[in-house]
């Protein structure tokens, strides 16, 4: 509830007020996932820089990171981002700060939301170029080539970034969800089984391999 009054409270402009509410927010709320996001909004109209950009880089890195967090995105029958603005943010931070890989990493992660697929995986190469350790970045570039049908590179990303670090949960989630689009089901099992070892209140990962458990 307080943070779709928040919501509400931006569009009227009352920006403090709106920040305000997400302080207010309880975790049970069902967008408490775009709480992040909603505060960093507020701090980019209310021209305090510094903090939209920690807001921001705490949302996306709980995107990429958590999979409640993702699954609440998911499966949110609610609609409603700032990302035009959010993207112009980000391109002019970059300019004072274009070394910064993770700052492209999340950029990409704007475009990919936005079907842009091919700047998006431009856009984490350059992460990866600016820091090869970066296994966000890894990973989101293994989605994209994933969704292309690029499974020997999107394996390949999988791969590196596992080696990265053995528990980036993502990794395995869209490594099984690669297999599965190739038809290799015990693969994909064996990686949703890996990622649910992981995080065992990972929704998605668990009906997608139920959903093979049941054909069979």
């Amino acid at each position: 509830v307080q943070l779709l009054k928040a919501i509400v409270l931006i569009e009227l402009e009352s920006y403090l007020e709106a920040l305000d509410a997400c302080d207010r927010a309880s975790p049970r709320d069902s967008l408490y996932y775009l709480q992040e996001y909603i505060k960093g909004y507020c701090f980019l109209k209310l021209k305090r820089p510094d903090e939209a950009l920690f807001s921001f880089q705490s949302y996306f890195r709980e995107l990429q990171t958590n999979p409640s967090t993702y699954d609440m995105q998911k499966t949110s029958i609610f609609s409603w981002d700032k990302d035009m603005e959010v993207m112009g943010f980000y391109q002019t931070v970059l300019k004072k700060d274009f070394k910064n890989s993770n700052l492209h990493n999340s950029l990409g992660v704007l475009l990919d939301k936005r079907r842009r697929s091919i700047e998006a995986r431009s856009i984490f190469d350059r992460a990866i170029q600016l820091d090869c350790t970066n296994v966000l970045a890894h990973i989101n570039r293994g989605k994209i080539y994933s969704e292309v049908r690029d499974f020997i590179h999107a394996e390949e990303s999988f791969r590196t970034a596992l080696s990265l670090d053995s528990t980036a949960v993502f990794a395995l989630f869209y490594q099984g969800k690669s297999a599965l689009m190739q038809g290799r089901t015990e693969e994909a099992v064996q990686s949703f089984s890996n990622a649910l070892a992981l995080a065992p209140n990972f929704g998605e990962a668990y009906t997608l391999r139920e959903s093979i458990f049941s054909k069979k």
